[in-house]
């Protein structure tokens, strides 16, 4: 029997608080690491090894067939050993680039902006942008505006992002999935993540890769968005950072589970349904046009 988050003795004689679990029920909940979640409550950990027996995890080590979704993972820029190739606005006025809008460029040489992991909330790319050093929230007006994009603190050249890129194998790619590094189980969402353009991005944005269609990559992401997946989550995480080790081991539903019809509509499959709405929720500005041109549109 184990209790959580106790911080008096009379806690441990709350029966709702303590929760039994066998060394298979851990396998069950972290089959690649064998810790054990941290349940708030009796009634957590039944809902949560309910959903287990009945959802794989994102990747399960050691399995050939375990990472259904045929994931990679990548940090692309680290914030302090790639530094000096970080540019900030009055470094690039000085060097003599020029602005066309919101890009910068000398010559030959464009530069992208730098996306940090504050700057992303959940089907939004533009959550948040820099003003000099302060970073503010992006308003709802600004929102409604598709050639609206949020300023970075630094840019970086576009060589330096097409390389890193590029070590994925085949072209870049015309969009990106990634996620914050950083979160806590006490905000109000935990797991978030988000669509973003081909930029520079910062290693507290690790990225992931997928040779599964664009449609399906829609369904990955709603799935890392849900509030199902953010509950368990909140079983899981017992820090700050959102690992490798925490986010493989969290429930999603395989790529193949999206083909299945709609238990809701029979006329429509999954990945229809829940691709096209991700879509609308994802392309809110013409930075991610090569995104919408992947899907079709």
């Amino acid at each position: 029997e184990f209790v959580f988050f106790a911080q008096q003795i009379q806690d441990l004689l709350d029966e709702e608080r303590r929760v039994p679990l066998t060394a298979d029920d851990l396998a069950l909940l972290n089959p690649n690491t064998r810790t054990c979640p941290t349940f708030r409550t009796r009634r957590d950990a039944r809902l949560t090894t309910g959903i287990y027996h009945r959802v794989p995890i994102l990747i399960r080590e050691g399995d050939p067939e375990g990472n259904p979704w045929g994931l990679k993972f990548m940090r692309m820029l680290d914030m302090a050993n790639d530094s000096e190739i970080f540019l900030t606005e009055e470094q690039l006025a000085r060097q003599g680039y020029r602005r066309e809008g919101r890009q910068y460029s000398l010559g030959d040489r464009p530069l992208l902006p730098l996306y940090e992991a504050k700057m992303i909330h959940q089907f939004d790319h533009r959550w948040a942008s820099y003003e000099g050093l302060k970073v503010v929230d992006v308003e709802a007006e600004q929102k409604r505006d598709p050639d609206f994009q949020v300023m970075p603190r630094y840019w970086v050249p576009q060589e330096a992002v097409t390389d890193r890129l590029t070590r994925q194998g085949g072209e870049p790619p015309a969009w990106l999935l990634g996620w914050r590094d950083i979160c806590r189980s006490t905000d109000e969402r935990t797991v978030i993540s988000s669509i973003i353009p081909p930029v520079g991005v910062g290693h507290t944005m690790p990225l992931m890769f997928t040779e599964q269609p664009p449609i399906l990559v829609c369904c990955l992401q709603a799935s890392l968005s849900s509030f199902a997946l953010d509950y368990i989550a909140r079983q899981k995480i017992g820090g700050t950072p959102l690992t490798y080790g925490y986010l493989n081991q969290l429930p999603v539903l395989p790529a193949g589970r999206y083909l299945d019809r709609c238990a809701w509509d029979s006329s429509a499959s999954l990945v229809s349904w829940v691709g096209s709405r991700s879509f609308e929720l994802n392309y809110t500005s013409s930075a991610l046009a090569a995104f919408a041109q992947s899907l079709g549109y």
